[in-house]
């Protein structure tokens, strides 16, 4: 289940004690903006749904089918730059009991632990950067290697990660819109797929505001080391990551991100779970503007 894959990492990385499920799904996440070619109605009513998944207590899970074939959407040009962003979580919620969260055949002690920690993590700011770089024709797109390690690094408290790349860089199978490939310091790899991008602009955006949903499919394995006979079968986590973010001033944004994860069809529990969330985390977004690197 969700949270095993925070058991997974304490038996991969070194020294064991800090790396949350959350900080490794927190690898990939971040909005995209695609020019209006809709109606005006059609482009409110999509607005309307993205936001209604933003607030709504419990969340249907969206079609985890890959985007084969298509362009990842741009993000509005303003993004385009060093953001140094102040994340902090508000809220956190099982909206169907903790035993969805914890790992199979465990007590659900361990999930009430596990869920425990993250509420203590409330409103404590976690300060990280993030970069978008100037697409050809206008608009923004992610630095998603950049961000994927600064959000992991952020988000673990120290340094795990040793690379990430893009999967094409790295020389494996890249379906979906996006797929990043990142290389912990332990013996252990990540890849984090984009599966699909919806974006809807606010009615009245003039100050680039948007709602956007990244459906996402995180897939961790250990490597093989000399001397160690453990067996850890691959992880896998389904989550989803809505953004709500405008431009307050050319250098400032501001918004909330929302992380919602989802059990997939390996685990146990998935039918009981009825395709609908069993971890709810809610943030806070600050974003002030950074110089361009020297």
């Amino acid at each position: 289940m969700i949270a095993s894959l925070a058991l997974v990492l304490s038996a991969y990385l070194s020294p064991p004690e800090c790396v949350g499920r959350r900080a490794l799904v927190f690898g990939a996440g971040a909005a995209s903006l695609v020019v209006p070619t809709r109606p005006l109605a059609a482009l409110a009513a999509d607005y309307a749904e993205l936001q209604t998944r933003l607030d709504t207590p419990l969340v249907a899970q969206a079609s985890m089918a890959p985007a084969l074939g298509k362009v990842e959407p741009k993000v509005p040009g303003w993004l385009s730059g060093r953001w140094q962003c102040e994340q902090t979580l508000r809220r956190y919620s099982t909206p169907q009991g903790v035993q969805y969260i914890g790992a199979a055949g465990r007590p659900v002690s361990e999930a009430e632990a596990s869920a425990a920690q993250t509420r203590s993590q409330i409103g404590r700011p976690v300060t990280l950067e993030l970069r978008w770089r100037p697409a050809p024709g206008g608009g923004a797109v992610e630095d998603r290697p950049f961000n994927a390690r600064s959000r992991l690094d952020a988000f673990a408290g120290r340094a795990v990660v040793r690379s990430a790349l893009t999967c094409d860089e790295a020389g494996v199978d890249a379906p979906g819109l996006s797929c990043t490939y990142v290389e912990f310091s332990g013996p252990i790899v990540q890849k984090q797929f984009v599966n699909s991008v919806r974006v809807a602009a606010a009615p009245d955006a003039a100050d680039g505001a948007f709602v956007s949903s990244d459906i996402m499919r995180t897939i961790l394995a250990r490597r093989k080391v000399a001397g160690d006979t453990r067996n850890f079968p691959p992880l896998t986590v389904d989550s989803e990551v809505l953004l709500s973010l405008s431009s307050t001033s050319p250098d400032t944004a501001s918004g909330r991100l929302r992380l919602v994860e989802y059990l997939n069809a390996n685990d146990p529990l998935y039918f009981a779970a009825g395709g609908k969330s069993v971890s709810i985390s809610d943030y806070s977004l600050a974003l002030t503007r950074l110089p361009p690197e020297q």
